[in-house]
């Protein structure tokens, strides 16, 4: 075993380090010659283009010290501040030895209790607590500062943990690091898809998440609805709710959530057999009609009539006074199912209609089989590459 593997703080600060050794430390780093190196200080040295270099190549691999800083910064605290804290105090020509412990203390003594606890609100994450708990522990006052947000950290965990149980993974890491989730018949509840709402914002790699529960109550997807906040599921782009109860409420709560700018990227939603009636509907259509990336739209099985395939596709002008509606919506809708809804005559010549006006100019499916529209009334919202199941 070379010394170099076993190096773990390396001081460059105040020396005549220039690009050229920035480079060959980047090398180093990337071709993994300095595995255990987690205190890293370049401060003040004559290289100012090749640091980003060593900044790629640490990757995961910077100590949490570090990722403390960066949640300084993004807090917009005095970065200076922080940055001179972490500096060694002796001006000597020997490196000053600190282990991390040490220079997390220094870091975060010039800042103020609630700046502290700002952070540590801001590193919680209920699927993986390990940071939060380490920067807790950078101090006996911050220690005792968050000790109630400690416990509630890890009553969440615990939930957590158990939900992952029933859903028959391994660990809550499974869940944090998923990219897609199908939950068939676990037996969730109401209370389980509540808890799973509240995950949402700590799910940053999930992109398909499929459920079908027909145990949660009438409640359940309103739940989990409720708890989605402002870049819940950020990645997501297939959402499937098919077969559960959904209702007009829970319809009601998906709108609030997508609102409130929950899942951004979503382009396919699936909401067959769900029970949403006009009423939920015409809820919910302003906000799917806003949702930039919307590519397909399942709305099988649901009592739907005229009067909510209209608030989808051809809504009414805003009363006089009010703001205009948003133009380019359902901009990239392409498919949209309709089987087996209410929808009669007057609702195709209010989809007819709005094709004419050149809405959904990426329309290319539609299916109204069984529905109780005539034939006629089917034919004509046929268009030149538009295929329409009748």
């Amino acid at each position: 075993m070379s010394p170099a593997s076993q190096l773990k703080l390396l001081y460059l600060g105040e020396t005549q380090v220039t690009d050229a050794g920035c480079a060959a430390l980047a090398a180093a780093l990337d071709s993994g010659a300095l595995p255990a190196l987690e205190d890293l200080d370049l401060a003040r040295i004559p290289a100012c283009q090749r640091r980003g270099e060593i900044r790629r190549a640490c990757g995961k691999g910077w100590p949490p010290v570090v990722i403390y800083i960066r949640e300084c910064m993004r807090l917009n605290l005095d970065r200076r501040r922080v940055v001179h804290a972490l500096r060694p105090f002796n001006k000597g020509p020997l490196p000053y030895i600190s282990p991390p412990s040490a220079l997390a203390a220094m870091a975060f003594a010039a800042l103020s209790g609630d700046e502290q606890c700002i952070i540590f609100t801001q590193l919680c994450n209920v699927l993986d607590t390990r940071i939060a708990v380490a920067f807790g522990s950078t101090s006996s006052e911050l220690w005792a500062l968050t000790q109630a947000q400690r416990q509630q950290l890890r009553d969440d965990y615990e939930a957590a943990a158990a939900l992952c149980r029933k859903m028959g993974m391994r660990s809550c890491k499974e869940l944090r690091e998923a990219k897609v989730v199908h939950f068939f018949q676990k037996g969730l509840s109401a209370d389980d898809l509540a808890t799973l709402g509240t995950l949402s914002s700590v799910l940053p790699a999930l992109l398909i998440l499929r459920l079908y529960e027909l145990a949660p109550g009438p409640d359940g997807v309103q739940r989990l609805a409720e708890q989605l906040g402002a870049g819940a599921l950020p990645a997501v782009a297939v959402l499937s709710l098919d077969g559960m109860h959904v209702g007009d409420a829970g319809a009601s709560a998906l709108a609030a959530a997508l609102g409130r700018g929950a899942l951004p990227r979503l382009k396919h939603l699936c909401l067959d057999d769900d029970a949403i009636g006009d009423a939920g509907l015409v809820a919910l259509a302003p906000a799917l009609r806003r949702l930039p990336a919307l590519e397909r739209l399942g709305l099988s099985g649901n009592p739907i009539g005229d009067e909510g395939l209209a608030a989808l596709v051809a809504p009414p002008p805003p009363p006089a006074g009010a703001p205009p509606p948003p133009t380019g919506v359902l901009a990239k809708l392409k498919a949209l199912d309709l089987r087996f809804t209410q929808v009669t005559d007057a609702g195709c010549a209010a989809l007819a209609a709005a094709l004419d006006s050149g809405a959904l100019p990426a329309f290319e499916r539609l299916d109204l089989r069984g529905t109780p529209a005539s034939a006629t009334a089917k034919a004509t919202v046929g268009r030149a590459g538009l295929v329409v199941e009748v």
